[in-house]
């Protein structure tokens, strides 16, 4: 998904056709991926199986969070505090996201490797990759 896909499509005025665009993202989601999904996990065994698709589906997520918190500020620029409020919100979630698959992606790595992690961090502090790509 390319920034030019992310800022580009349709554009409804009525709700009734929004919502039925909203239902057939979700259908196609929850049909076609799950399908695919399913038969590519079906090998994935090891922890190591899991971090390509881990770290790809965090990239994406990371282009996603930036126009995300592009739109808050455009949003807050043109007054529509609404919408930037209803935004921000979920920028902050697509910002945890972000932090969570950063944490899976740790626990592909063999467990030897994760016996001195952390160790020169102060207890509460996280790794800089732990950080949301978009601020």
């Amino acid at each position: 998904m390319d920034i030019e896909q992310l800022l580009t499509g349709t554009t409804y005025s009525d709700q009734y056709d929004l919502i039925r665009h909203l239902d057939a993202q979700t259908e196609r989601a929850f049909t076609l991926m799950e399908t695919a999904s399913i038969q590519a996990t079906r090998q994935m065994a090891e922890p190591a199986d899991f971090q390509a698709p881990t770290l790809t589906s965090r990239g994406r997520i990371a282009d996603v969070a930036v126009v995300i918190e592009a739109m808050v500020t455009a949003a807050q620029a043109n007054g529509e505090n609404e919408l930037a409020e209803l935004l921000g919100t979920a920028a902050e979630t697509a910002d945890d996201l972000l932090i969570l698959l950063a944490r899976a992606a740790h626990g592909t790595l063999p467990a030897t490797a994760d016996a001195g992690e952390d160790e020169d961090q102060e207890d509460g502090e996280q790794d800089e990759a732990d950080e949301p790509v978009a601020a």
